[in-house]
């Protein structure tokens, strides 16, 4: 079993981070969304030298959304696919919410300073969705049925139209 789990290990690797890199760039199209950190996105400060070090960029990533923590709540709450965890290290779609969980016992002055703001989502993606809108599809109805405004993930609230 651990010789055909090391075999299948590199296309595994490969099918998140395609599945990272199609769900950053979904994120980065919302109205909704801040911004969105991924090495991946040329947009990133650190994609350059990412791309001369890495033969990949990854399968985390995180993101900002517009708004209060009770939009975040209703966010995270409504998502279908993805599981909130305190660890992004498991072999299923993750999202984390630094402020209330790994970084909970930081004053909010000292997550300023971090660089961890109160909407930030963190995400780990799995290689089970070897179709990246299975991921894409779950975000998008989940922030409708979290009792978002409409549009929230939809085609009308993306930034380019």
């Amino acid at each position: 079993m651990t010789l055909r789990g090391i075999r299948t290990l590199f296309p595994r690797i490969d099918a998140q981070q395609r599945t990272a890199a199609s769900l950053a760039a979904f994120l980065q199209r919302q109205r909704c969304v801040d911004a969105v950190y991924y090495p991946g996105l040329e947009t990133h400060p650190g994609h350059a030298i990412a791309k001369a070090q890495q033969s990949g960029f990854g399968a985390m990533l995180s993101f900002e959304l517009k708004g209060d923590m009770a939009g975040v709540r209703r966010f995270i709450e409504a998502l279908k696919v993805f599981t909130l965890a305190e660890s992004l290290g498991g072999i299923e779609s993750l999202v984390a919410h630094p402020a209330t969980m790994t970084h909970a016992t930081m004053s909010s002055e000292a997550r300023r300073v971090a660089g961890i703001p109160l909407a930030s989502v963190a995400n780990s993606t799995a290689e089970r969705f070897r179709r990246p809108n299975n991921q894409e599809g779950t975000m998008d109805q989940g922030s409708h049925e979290g009792g978002n405004r409409p549009g929230f993930f939809s085609p009308r609230a993306n930034k380019g139209a």
